[in-house]
């Protein structure tokens, strides 16, 4: 067996679940690149791991890339329910309800609407995020134009850097989006 069938064989062994195709430029011409072939084998790994994240393992990192988040939930709406949620501590059923139906009242509600003509929004606008500030913590809540009524809902207690945490929000709504 030559060492590009040797090679071709490995990968088929290590990587089932990437075609064969993908590593050939690094497997054809005189020379087999095997440093080519593992750097795109790092890469395929990588991109599989991205794509079977869930919900929970992407909630669990925007609430940990975030010093003083202590929860960040995925809620639709439009049923006033938490779908998936990260908590540092375990966080009653109870707190997760209330999270989502302030999120309901602050993003959807008539205080939003009194917002929309403070700012001479047109009424049909989306407010697209909220902070509430707390005693000792802010609650953060980020929808977007796309899916008004899928929102993540974030406590964070402290300092809250709030355009970090809209746009982080904001590209994890993109992504849990397309992935649902």
């Amino acid at each position: 067996m030559t060492l590009s069938g040797t090679l071709s064989k490995m990968i088929r062994i290590l990587c089932p679940n990437f075609p064969e195709s993908w590593f050939l430029p690094a497997l054809t011409g005189k020379k087999i690149c095997v440093s080519s072939i593992w750097h795109r084998w790092r890469e395929a790994s990588v991109q599989l791991l991205v794509k079977q994240m869930t919900i929970q393992d992407r909630l669990s990192e925007l609430r940990t890339r975030f010093e003083g988040c202590e929860i960040a939930a995925f809620a639709d709406l439009s049923t006033q329910m938490v779908l998936a949620s990260s908590a540092g501590k375990g966080v009653p059923q109870e707190q997760l309800d209330t999270l989502c139906a302030e999120a309901c009242e602050a993003l959807l509600s008539n205080a939003s609407d009194v917002v929309k003509s403070a700012f001479s929004a047109p009424q049909n606008a989306a407010i697209s995020y909220s902070v509430v500030p707390r005693q000792g913590y802010n609650r953060v809540y980020v929808t977007s134009p796309e899916t008004p009524e899928e929102a993540i809902c974030l406590q964070c207690i402290g300092r809250t850097p709030v355009g970090d945490i809209l746009s982080a929000s904001c590209s994890l709504l993109s992504i849990v989006g397309s992935d649902i």
